[in-house]
């Protein structure tokens, strides 16, 4: 796999997980597996040296946090002792 794209290479990180990688002298750029989608425009934005386009942020307007002030707020609104 590796000859077929010159630079690509993997390792395996301290946690077991077999991690993908473009390098050249002057950097390296972590790569989704190549039987990932969006490998191989994410493979060629790193030959070329430009940023790969990452997904878009949707926004949930009045979500919350879990673990947050927010989030016990809008669980308590709607518990059966609020609802009383």
């Amino acid at each position: 796999m590796t000859d077929k794209y010159p630079g690509l290479s993997f390792y395996t990180d301290r946690h077991g997980k077999v991690r993908w990688r473009y390098r050249t002298k002057e950097r390296v750029v972590s790569l989704p597996a190549p039987d990932q989608p969006g490998f191989k425009e994410a493979y060629q934005a790193a030959v070329e040296g430009r940023k790969a386009p990452k997904a878009p942020v949707v926004r949930m307007p009045g979500a919350a946090l879990p673990g947050t002030f927010g989030a016990a707020t809008q669980r308590l609104k709607v518990s059966v002792k609020w609802l009383a």
